[in-house]
């Protein structure tokens, strides 16, 4: 193939966008660019516009709710779906050249910092992509797997209010280009927020994490920033303050913020989404137990099962209980209720454990942190029991499990208080052979707040702690503790091996007397020396590296099938009389001719707080924490959906705004009007839907 170089540059007009997008004749304009060898540019709202505009991709799901008031939500893998019938449909149509590429940018609508280009060749090739830096160090080059004739290239690392240069290489068989070209993406305003969320504040040589992904967070998005602190990739969504949930596929699980299940305390995520970078869905997870702190593939499972932090709600135990999910059928297969392995003397308190990290070593085996009692944990899922407890001596003290704490040896022991992110590493002190020793890390708060006791130090700073195990003779010692800002909550630890760095993700630095901020560090591990830091603008969850290689993102995905997993719990029928005898009201019913109570009208200040939608199966009502008790569905009989199983035990909870979700799923067809209980009163909501079998 002819080596060339395209210089064709671009204006942020070539992009098609709103109204333009819905009056382009898509097939003289692309055939016109095409004859031009130029290379064919729009947005993703093109291609939803695209997908709307084919009856058959709209028709493909037929959708559970019909003809409703209720604002409508869009089905995630289904959207994905429909986008991708149609980039193909494109592809096909008019078999884009490496002369004219295709590249839509934000294609799948979540991911605004990133491009998918499209193009044939006649000989297969891989493809090499680099997005020019603002400075040298700022570049992002990335090299796809597969050698194909048929490309799609995610493009990651472009610049908000930018036209970014991107060179497109394609390499041969020996990792030779054989081709290359120069590509100018514009990408307009993002957020004026972007400007200023990431400062770096000590940069004294480079870096061994060029590209940092932070997630999670009350207010901060996902995103990933490079060395002069610029974001450089960007998910439109915020998940839960949790953040994201890494796969081992490369992949990851998306945790909806909006729809969750009410509590004892802290309300749980109830929706949650398999993601890729790029803003693809392809399958939605129903967990009626509902998630917090941390979800993980187990090992051994090919990523089917996850194990996700929940709460014990029969025996009104907060964040001291651990799921096993089935991705395939969407059920729950087992509940690990820590308070059947811990002495119940330590129970006393509801939210005693607070799960906050589950760490796979292999399949058998879990290390898990209980911030809350200042441990880890090592757990054997076969057994269903304790191996051993990493802690002070003390929380144990006269209980059944003091002989499972291991033993401190060397003078000057770390003990860590309210700890997270506990994971195993590798940092390349323990001898070959070895198996019985294991190093481990993790950040430590060192805040006694929570369950406070006599041997904190009074220290007001947080660290990154490096620990090495030995199971034979059930010993640890400290291998390495570093200082940084005091960090209360959240945070954790990155260990570099090949650059011998730490990365501490204080992600709570700054949150007494400067607002939600964070401060990344990055250490020498030999001497503890501070080399680079940054400061977030928002506080979060975790951060590592930031990593495109995986997730099949050079791939077509198809759709799960079924694409929506799991099941909330089914409606039952119940006898409307009995629901509505005694309600005091302004709008008098009649049943069968009889009086039967009355039921009320939203008032202007609910409807002003409150929102009614639908998404897929789920009507979704948005309302403070615990104040929907029930919902209705009243068609030719009632139907209740019952939220009274938990009440409220902490007031900071009790002020959370947040939609609730009851399934129609197994209501019979018909029409339905939308009826709720809110705050011990009944209430027509004034929302109506039909239901159809499909």
């Amino acid at each position: 193939m002819k080596v060339f170089l395209s210089k064709m540059k671009h204006r942020a007009a070539d992009f098609v966008y709103g109204v333009r997008a819905r009056l382009e004749p898509v097939g003289l304009r692309v055939r016109s660019e095409q004859r031009k060898k130029r290379d064919v540019l729009r947005d993703g709202r093109w291609l939803r516009y695209r997908v709307q505009a084919d009856a058959g991709l709209r028709q493909a799901f037929p959708e559970r709710i019909t003809h409703s008031n209720l604002n409508k939500w869009w089905i995630r893998p289904v959207d994905t779906w429909q986008r991708e019938q149609e980039i193909e449909s494109l592809m096909d149509r008019f078999h884009f050249s490496f002369d004219s590429v295709l590249a839509i940018r934000n294609p799948y609508g979540l991911s605004p910092l990133c491009c998918l280009v499209l193009f044939e060749t006649a000989e297969p090739y891989r493809v090499r992509y680099t997005v020019r830096g603002k400075t040298p160090g700022s570049t992002f080059t990335h090299t796809l797997k597969r050698e194909t004739c048929r490309h799609r290239v995610p493009v990651f690392g472009l610049y908000a209010s930018y036209q970014n240069v991107v060179l497109l290489e394609l390499l041969d068989e020996n990792g030779k280009a054989a081709a290359e070209k120069e590509l100018v993406i514009p990408v307009g305003t993002v957020s004026k927020r972007l400007d200023t969320l990431v400062e770096s504040v000590c940069k004294n040589e480079d870096t061994a994490m060029p590209f940092v992904f932070v997630t999670g967070g009350y207010s901060s998005s996902t995103y990933a920033f490079d060395v002069n602190g610029d974001v450089r990739f960007l998910l439109s969504r915020t998940p839960r303050q949790y953040g994201v949930y890494p796969l081992p596929d490369g992949r990851f699980l998306f945790s909806d913020r909006n729809i969750n299940r009410p509590t004892y305390n802290n309300p749980h995520a109830l929706v949650l989404y398999d993601m890729d970078f790029l803003g693809r869905v392809r399958e939605t997870y129903y967990v009626k137990e509902g998630v917090h702190h941390w979800a993980v593939a187990q090992d051994g499972t090919e990523g089917n099962i996850i194990l996700g932090a929940t709460s014990s709600l029969e025996e009104k135990l907060m964040e001291g209980t651990m799921l096993a999910y089935d991705r395939r059928t969407g059920e729950t297969v087992h509940m690990y209720n820590l308070g059947d392995y811990f002495p119940k003397e330590l129970q006393k308190k509801y939210d005693w454990a607070h799960l906050n990290r589950i760490y796979c070593q292999d399949e058998r085996y879990l290390i898990l942190s209980l911030r809350n009692v200042s441990t880890v944990v090592k757990f054997d899922l076969r057994e269903e029991k304790i191996v051993w407890l990493l802690t002070h001596p003390d929380v144990y003290a006269g209980t059944e499990l003091a002989g499972r704490v291991l033993r401190p040896v060397g003078d000057d022991f770390h003990y860590f208080l309210q700890q997270h992110a506990v994971e195993i590493v590798d940092t390349g002190l323990t001898e070959k052979g070895q198996d019985h020793v294991i190093e481990m890390m993790l950040f430590d708060n060192h805040c006694n707040t929570k369950r406070k006791v006599s041997w904190f130090d009074g220290k007001t700073e947080s660290y990154a702690c490096f620990y090495k195990i030995d199971e034979l003779d059930f010993t640890v010692e400290t291998v390495k503790v570093i200082p940084c800002a005091l960090s209360p909550t959240r945070s954790n630890v990155w260990f570099e091996k090949d650059w011998r760095r730490v990365f501490g993700m204080a992600g709570a630095a700054c949150s007494a007397g400067q607002g939600d901020k964070a401060l990344i560090y990055e250490w020498d591990f030999d001497t503890g020396e501070e080399i680079n830091r940054y400061m977030t603008r928002d506080g979060f969850f975790k951060a590592y590296p930031f990593d495109v290689s995986g997730g099949g993102m050079e791939d077509y995905m198809p759709i799960g099938q079924p694409y929506r997993k799991g099941h909330l719990e089914p409606p039952v029928k119940v006898a409307e009389e009995e629901v509505l005898a005694g309600t005091e009201s302004d709008v008098e019913r009649q049943v069968d001719g009889k009086h039967q109570g009355a039921i009320k009208r939203l008032s202007l200040e609910m409807r002003k707080e409150m929102d009614f939608c639908y998404m897929d199966d789920l009507i979704c009502i948005r309302a403070r924490d615990h104040k929907v008790e029930k919902v209705y569905f009243k068609g030719e009989d009632l139907w209740e959906s019952d939220f009274t199983d938990t009440v409220q035990k902490t007031e900071v909870f009790a002020s959370k705004v947040y939609y609730i979700a009851a399934t129609v799923e197994t209501l019979p067809a018909g029409k339905y009007r939308l009826w709720i209980r809110y705050d011990g009163e009944m209430y027509d909501t004034g929302k109506h839907f039909v239901t159809q079998k499909i």
